[in-house]
């Protein structure tokens, strides 16, 4: 039955693909070429993300160096693939380096590189090779640290490049223009000194051979002057892809974004919602702020633009992120469905889209197959036109909109972010296709013509060409700028614009080529369908809740495009046999009624069915439910956890202790199976699991800590996501385990692990302790408990003699210590070894002490002649001897002496020599 719907559903299936079908030029593709800037280091991890809509493979390779590595990626998927920065990683200036890479895949796909050092980091899509262009005006910021820099990658052997930097790099002025020729693969990269900038940058091919450039900064700060730098890195597009309108989007999480616009024209103007901003010559830059009070604004210039927008450090910008930029893709632009994927290194904490589409198209808007039309505002300064901002989780999304839409991606974390435009269309914007006055890229996604009504195509070409041809899907062509065009017959169709222009611009021509759809729609239709009686009928405008009677129905439905359709509808009721049979029967026993034949072997419900064919071809069904009672015992089993309530089969029984617990029930059903319900309950325990104490750590080098949750569990939950007995964990927190027996019974634990920083440092005043032969020793420490090898117990001690001294202090958990040794001080008492006391001219008269012989405490000195005899003695550190024996001098004798000296440390010395006296 049915059959007219079946043959319409088969119509749909076959004129869909052809209908998604188009010539139009996106990001995604099977051709790319890229390489990787110059980071803030000589080493970074460059990344390749790689999405796609439908399986396929791939191959990456180094043409220059033979390397090579494969991919696969599955449906609505990503994989990701390290690139080594031997092949790619560009480190040099001004010099022609192998570091370009293919990418080739068996279907399309979409691709994003990423350039990662800890906390510089941004990320950039990549362009198909059809999509790159011939001349490029270029973009980048003040590189406030290690400068700007641009990278230009050829696609073909013998490319030459004319370039005329805006700043100075090595070897090259800034405003001269100088050649380079490159080979397929190769690569020449140009970086400024600190706070350049070649914003404005313009560089040709000869030939018309196209090539890919990427620009940014090493390490900037977004404005100068603000932290942190970072590095940015973003894919030029060609000037043939630059657009005149767009909608700018704040970042969520952020107070204030930076935009950046460059002109390639003279006298560009630019507006911002409606009021004239700048007006600029051609490779002029101006740049303007955008606050998280004006979520969204409407650019539009009178020339065709490049528009990025720029994170700002995280100290000028609020929150997470730190500086990153990335192309703002212009409506016209508008793509209707992408596959990609996220980034997550390093600081990388949140992960957010946002999506521009016109406000005629957000009812179909869909992420991950789910309608997030709720998700979006209008743009104040344009209502045509809605935005939304939202997070979105580290994975692979597909995003689509029936009526197009352009979006980016970023990643926000601790002083870093990273930024890409996850996809857009990538066409030649120079030029247009108009639909009765409507440009094809404003043609909303529901438009419909009418049958037999004359359409109006016109081609707006702003290049030289040399013809246009014009393909209207039903097998009819055209020539010439305006053509008209008219559809019998209803449907959907692709509508083809072919610029030939292979004799112009220089012979750099070829063919461009823009494409639209149309839906014509059916004037009048005649629809003969049928139906079981007694079921509902929702179809061709008809809403029957039960089908009795045949109906003939004619429906006029308006268009809002003006075609009115007549569908007339003769619907004929098939009637039907049985119905759903419902009854009860004692277990063994067999059931034979209504044409069923079953034994029943088993309590509980039995389904069944019985499919019926009437005469006049109507399908019917008799569906069984077949209710099986048990006979008298019926012993069941059961396990709950203790703490838990036993409510099945009829019983109420709480699980307060640990053991076996016994009952029973006694039914008797309606139709005569009398039983009783014999239940064993096992009452599990809760299993056992114990962390152990909280852990104070000491010092950093004691991580990663082991953790074990014990064994003979099912499973394991930690709070880190870890499904394993035992984890290692790298910092400071509280964990925690949830555990589950064999018997499916739950118990959980945590523990908290610290880590305490206990120092001492002792520091000594006065420095000198000879000075006063005494100091003040203190232990500067945070730490609550103090001991020094002294005894004492205070944070300061009083020293009154030479030594090491030691202190040990400790908060409970951890302790530390700190040594300082006070050195001997130096005996500075010295007398001389002859004396001429009989010249009594002042000098030298007497033998005595000189020097601080105030350190001396104790003092004793005996002097003899040759002979052993005392002549002389004292016990006063300030003797005078004036070489007298018994009242005479004798010249030129030598006289010994012992000396005993207690100092006032309580040092014991004795001293020995001999005195001359002269």
């Amino acid at each position: 039955m049915k059959k007219l719907h079946i043959f319409f559903l088969l119509c749909i299936f076959i004129i869909f693909p052809f209908v998604s079908k188009s010539q139009i030029q996106s990001t995604e593709g099977v051709d790319f070429w890229t390489t990787f800037l110059y980071n803030h280091s000589s080493s970074a991890q460059t990344t390749l993300i790689i999405s796609a809509q439908r399986a396929c493979t791939g191959t990456i390779q180094n043409p220059n160096t033979g390397w090579s590595t494969t991919f696969s990626v599955p449906a609505q998927g990503r994989t990701q693939v390290t690139i080594p920065n031997a092949q790619a990683y560009c480190t040099s200036s001004a010099t022609t380096d192998n570091k370009g890479i293919h990418i080739t895949a068996t279907d399309t796909i979409s691709l994003y590189a990423s350039n990662f050092i800890d906390y510089t980091f941004d990320a950039t899509g990549v362009l198909p090779t059809p999509a790159l262009g011939n001349e490029y005006i270029i973009q980048t910021y003040t590189g406030t640290f290690n400068g700007a820099n641009i990278a230009m990658i050829a696609t073909e052997n013998g490319t030459t490049l004319d370039i005329t930097p805006t700043a100075a790099t090595p070897g090259h002025p800034a405003n001269v223009t100088f050649s380079i020729t490159l080979n397929r693969g190769q690569v020449f990269q140009m970086i400024t000194s600190s706070n350049g900038d070649l914003s404005g940058t313009h560089i040709v091919s000869r030939d018309c051979k196209k090539f890919a450039v990427l620009g940014g900064c090493r390490c900037t700060q977004v404005p100068n002057g603000y932290g942190y730098c970072d590095h940015i890195v973003e894919q030029m597009w060609p000037i043939s892809s630059w657009g005149k309108e767009f909608i700018v989007t704040n970042s969520l999480q952020r107070t204030r974004d930076r935009v950046r616009v460059t002109a390639s024209t003279n006298g560009t103007q630019v507006y911002r919602d409606g009021s004239l901003i700048t007006t600029l010559n051609a490779r002029g830059t101006y740049e303007f702020e955008i606050s998280s009070s004006q979520p969204a604004f409407y650019v539009r210039s009178t020339q065709p633009i490049a528009t990025y927008l720029y994170y700002t450090g995280s100290t000028y910008g609020g929150g997470y992120g730190d500086p990153s930029s990335v192309w703002i893709s212009p409506i016209e632009q508008r793509i209707s469905k992408i596959t990609f994927g996220t980034f997550q290194p390093g600081q990388t904490l949140t992960q957010y889209i946002n999506i521009v589409c016109p406000t005629a198209g957000v009812p179909l808007m869909r992420l991950d197959g789910v309608n997030i039309a709720s998700a979006f505002s209008i743009v104040p300064g344009n209502p045509a036109y809605s935005y939304a901002r939202r997070s979105i989780s580290h994975a692979t999304h597909t995003l689509e909109g029936d009526s197009g839409f352009v979006a980016h991606i970023y990643g926000l974390g601790t002083d870093e972010s990273y930024a890409f435009s996850c996809g857009s269309s990538a066409a030649n914007l120079v030029n247009k296709l108009f639909v009765n006055n409507v440009a094809s890229v404003d043609i909303q996604a529901n438009q419909e013509y009418c049958m037999n009504d004359t359409i109006v195509f016109r081609a707006q070409v702003e290049t030289n060409y040399d013809g246009i041809r014009w393909e209207f899907g039903d097998g009819i062509t055209d020539t010439g700028e305006i053509v008209t065009h008219v559809y019998p017959t209803y449907g959907y169709y692709t509508v083809y614009m072919i610029i030939d222009r292979r004799s112009s611009d220089n012979n750099c021509g070829g063919f461009d080529t823009i494409s639209t759809f149309v839906r014509i729609l059916q004037n009048e239709t005649f629809i003969y369908d049928s139906v079981c009686a007694g079921f509902p009928y929702n179809a061709n405008g008809l809403n029957i809740p039960s089908a009795q009677h045949d109906t003939a129905v004619t429906t006029i439905f308006p268009s809002f495009w003006g075609c009115d359709s007549v569908v007339h509808v003769n619907l004929y009721v098939s009637p039907i046999d049985p119905y759903p049979v419902r009854d009860d029967i004692c277990i063994g026993k067999i059931y034979d009624e209504n044409g069923f034949n079953i034994t029943a072997d088993s309590v509980g419900l039995i389904t069944d069915t019985l499919y019926l064919t009437s005469s006049l071809n109507c399908d019917s069904t008799v569906i069984l439910y077949l209710n099986v009672y048990p006979i008298d015992p019926i012993p069941i089993s059961a396990t709950i956890c203790v703490g838990e309530t036993y409510t099945d089969n009829g019983f109420n029984i709480f699980g307060g202790n640990v053991g076996i617990i016994k009952d029973t029930l006694h039914l008797t059903s309606s139709i005569g199976c009398d039983s009783t319900v014999i239940l064993t309950l096992q009452v599990a325990p809760l299993p056992t699991i114990n962390l152990g104490r909280d852990i104070v750590l000491c010092h950093e080098n004691d991580f990663p800590v082991r953790l074990d949750a014990g064994s003979g569990f099912a499973l394991y939950e930690w709070s880190t996501g870890a499904t394993s007995q035992t984890i290692t964990v790298p910092e400071v927190g509280t964990y925690s385990v949830t555990v589950t027996s064999y018997d499916n019974c739950v118990n959980s634990d945590e523990i908290t692990i610290d880590l305490h920083h206990v120092d001492v440092t002792i520091s000594q005043d006065p420095e000198d302790f000879c000075i006063s032969h005494s100091a003040v020793l203190t232990a500067n420490t945070e730490a609550p408990n103090i001991l020094w090898n002294t005894g004492e117990t205070t944070p300061t001690i009083m020293i009154t003699k030479h030594g090491s001294y030691y202190v040990t202090v400790t908060d409970g958990f951890c302790e530390a210590s700190a040594r300082i040794g006070i050195k001997e001080c130096p005996f500075n008492v010295y007398w001389p070894n002859a004396f001429t006391p009989y010249l009594n001219d002042g000098t030298n008269d007497y033998f005595q002490l000189h020097g601080e012989i105030q350190n001396i405490k104790e003092f004793e000195i005996h002097i003899y002649d040759r002979w052993g005899q005392l002549v002389f003695k004292a016990d006063n550190v300030h003797f005078k001897w004036d070489g007298k024996v018994y009242g005479a001098w004798i010249p030129n004798h030598v006289f010994s002496y012992v000396m005993h000296v207690t100092t006032i440390l309580g040092k014991k010395e004795v001293y020995k020599g001999t005195i001359t006296v002269l």
